[in-house]
């Protein structure tokens, strides 16, 4: 019962960031005297992975505190590296610039980290280190380029 409120009220609470509704979208757009409805579009585009978070709510109860601390923990850490993956993949950047086999990694490893079942969990969050650390590795050095000037 708490989850399915909490679903609802989540979404509730995203309208304020997509279009045709991005009142905190338009209002930052104002500001930055941009146009409204490309900042509404952009921040749909970097907020979109905060749309799945409440199909996690509903699968997985440690993420609402139900259950043992250890479970709770566990889960937390899964859904927030979950989390970073999809937002990587769909923006293109880690730790560097993503090809598309990169960002098709990342999908699927956000997607095996809020599944049920802790073999799938651990195979998502090893594949999104794995992408990173080949992101890390594939990024110039700065000192080097530093020093090449």
């Amino acid at each position: 019962m708490l989850a399915a409120h909490l679903f609802v009220f989540y979404y509730a609470v995203l309208s304020d960031l997509t279009p045709p509704d991005a009142v905190t979208a338009f209002a930052a757009a104002n500001i930055a005297g941009s146009e409204m409805m490309a900042t509404g579009m952009e921040a749909f585009r970097l907020g979109i992975a905060g749309f799945l978070v409440p199909f996690a709510f509903v699968y997985h109860p440690e993420l609402l505190l139900q259950g043992s601390w250890p479970a709770i923990v566990l889960m937390s850490v899964f859904a927030g590296c979950s989390a970073v993956a999809l937002a990587a993949a769909l923006v293109g950047h880690a730790l560097g610039s993503l090809g598309l086999w990169e960002r098709g990694a990342l999908l699927a490893a956000a997607a095996l980290m809020v599944v049920k079942g802790t073999g799938n969990q651990v195979l998502g969050l090893g594949l999104f280190l794995v992408v990173l650390l080949w992101s890390a590795r594939r990024r110039p050095d700065p000192v080097a380029a530093a020093e090449a000037r």
